[in-house]
């Protein structure tokens, strides 16, 4: 519990930090590579299934997420 605690703090004070540097409106949608992340990690460690609609939606998430951080 307390490390899950501490790494919660820790990755506020780089998130504020980030933002210092960046637009909110530039920084936020990146969150959103977490889906793909977990997407994996989900397939390799717990061996779930990659459906098309999952492989769509994915594709989506990082379609919308380039066109929105283009410059």
């Amino acid at each position: 519990m307390l490390g899950g605690i501490a790494v919660y703090i820790i990755s506020t004070f780089y998130w504020f930090s980030i933002l210092k540097k960046f637009d909110l409106t530039k920084v936020y949608p990146l969150q959103s590579i977490s889906y793909i992340v977990v997407l994996f990690f989900g397939y390799l460690m717990f061996k779930e299934p990659i459906t098309k609609n999952t492989l769509v939606g994915t594709l989506i998430i990082v379609v919308g997420v380039f066109i929105i951080t283009k410059q």
